[in-house]
């Protein structure tokens, strides 16, 4: 279960598969455990970055295996065939229920699609794509706001002089407005959560998304409360943190740390505390943006891009009073309660 958005910017030969990170675990005395521990995006290849949705065990079975079998470093034609061959051998069980979005530069980025049931593996033409179990609630928000969302964003990038490889940025702070705000029990039920995060692909290489910060304010008694998330992929990592109440995670999947799974590694506190440290020495974010939980304000956005030290907001997660000032004032609010989740 999730949700996974892919979006093509071939004017820019660019794309983006954006992800949440909620996994859904069955056990054999019926019990069912939701957690946002899921890392359903990753590198395959030189050339090629993925996202999964469905049966996760499955999924990353059939990228594992296939991964094991190529040299990463191979001249993507030859990868790229060799995928091709992977999706219509035996090598692999058919039928278990999984998607997997592929982004290939072959030579410029596109997408393309698997699906195990039937096998097929085809070349999409859509530069907006979704899979996963929040098609069924998100689908019509995300494809009626993004003719709106994509303007507007570009007309950010174009106002702070920023490269495309912000774009994601802004997309990930939507779809974490919802999932994390009014919407939230709603989208856990259908098993989608967390923040959104992401990786993306240009016609000369692919790569993970730079740190993140992502604030979300409500309203409560004329009072704004906000809270802080940061996210950063490092070393086939994802660290997560909430930068007021100090929850940390970190994880990564079987297909991007190869090394480490074969080792049964993946979970050692040792190497999870070396991602936490490594994303900490970089800058606590290149971009930082707002939104709110509540409905009635929705559409209310402000961003911050850093490439130096001028930063609005702390690793405590306070925001900076002049910054913070232009956020009171679009929301006609006079007093902030910092507070996390």
């Amino acid at each position: 279960m999730t949700y996974i958005v892919g979006i093509k910017k071939p004017e820019h030969n660019f794309l983006t598969i954006i992800s949440d990170i909620m996994v859904t675990k069955k056990f054999a005395n019926g019990k069912i455990q939701k957690e946002n521990t899921a890392l359903k995006t990753g590198y395959l290849f030189d050339g090629c970055i993925y996202g999964l949705s469905g049966d996760a065990t499955a999924g990353l079975k059939f990228l594992g295996a296939f991964k094991k079998g190529i040299n990463c470093k191979d001249p993507i034609k030859d990868n790229f065939k060799k995928l091709s061959d992977f999706t219509s051998s035996p090598h692999w069980v058919s039928g278990s229920g999984f998607k997997i979005l592929f982004g290939i530069r072959n030579p410029i980025p596109d997408f393309y699609l698997l699906d195990s049931n039937s096998r097929e593996f085809k070349l999409l033409d859509e530069c907006l794509y979704t899979l996963g179990s929040g098609k069924k609630l998100l689908d019509t928000i995300v494809f009626q706001g993004y003719e709106y969302s994509n303007s507007f964003i570009m007309d950010k990038l174009e106002e702070n002089k920023a490269p495309i490889v912000y774009y994601p940025s802004f997309l990930s702070l939507w779809l974490s407005e919802l999932v994390l705000g009014f919407e939230k029990k709603e989208l856990e039920n259908i098993g989608v959560g967390g923040i959104f995060h992401y990786i993306y692909q240009t016609e000369t290489n692919e790569n993970s998304s730079m740190p993140v910060v992502i604030v979300l304010s409500k309203i409560e008694n004329n009072e704004l409360v906000q809270d802080s998330y940061r996210s950063c992929l490092i070393n086939g990592y994802l660290v997560v943190e909430n930068l007021k109440n100090g929850a940390i995670s970190a994880f990564t999947s079987e297909v991007e740390r190869q090394d480490l799974a074969e080792k049964g590694l993946l979970a050692s506190n040792e190497i999870l505390q070396e991602a936490y440290r490594r994303s900490r020495e970089l800058p606590i974010y290149y971009f930082c943006g707002f939104a709110t939980h509540d409905p009635s304000h929705r559409g209310f956005y402000s961003a911050h891009f850093s490439c130096n030290d001028t930063k609005v907001i702390d690793w405590d997660g306070k925001v900076c009073p002049d910054f913070q000032g232009k956020i009171n004032k679009n929301l006609r609010v006079s007093k902030v309660i910092n507070k996390g989740a």
